[in-house]
C-alpha cells in the first residue's frame, strides 16, 4: 500500500478470478484497520463477487467502539471455527496476518512473514 488511509490496490489483479473463492492476506494493520474501509468500496466489487468476511482478533470484539467499528468493516472472531465454517459456505477470507503482537512489535525485519499452522 502506498499511503495508510486511501491509495489501496490489488497485487496481480489481472489474474483473479472474481467468482473464485479466496484467502486474502492484507497488510498493514494494526488495532483499528483504516485500510478495512477499502472492503466496503463499490470499486472492490470488481475483483471478489463472493460474499466475504474478515477475521479479527478476538481482542477488537470485547473493546467499546473498536467493536462496533469491527463489525461495521463486516469482521467475525478470528477462532478456528468460524475460519472453517466460512470457507465451507464458499466466502472468500480477509485475513491480516500477524495480529496484535506483529502490530505492536518492533523487532521483527521488515518483509519477515511467519505462518503458523
Amino acid at each position: 500500500c502506498q499511503s495508510y488511509f486511501g491509495e489501496f490496490g490489488v497485487h496481480g489483479g489481472a489474474k483473479v478470478d472474481p467468482d473464485g473463492q479466496y484467502f486474502v492476506a492484507a497488510h498493514p494493520h494494526g488495532t483499528v484497520i483504516f485500510q478495512r474501509t477499502y472492503w466496503r468500496s463499490e470499486r472492490l466489487a470488481r475483483f471478489f463477487r463472493r460474499p466475504w468476511r474478515m477475521l479479527g482478533a478476538s481482542v477488537l470484539f470485547r473493546i467499546p467502539l473498536v467493536r462496533e467499528m469491527t463489525l461495521w468493516f463486516g469482521a467475525v472472531d478470528a477462532g478456528r471455527s468460524n475460519c472453517e465454517r466460512l470457507l465451507r459456505a464458499g466466502a472468500t477470507v480477509v485475513v491480516w496476518p500477524g495480529g496484535l503482537d506483529e502490530a505492536n512489535s518492533v523487532d521483527e525485519p521488515r518483509g519477515v512473514v511467519r505462518l503458523q499452522t
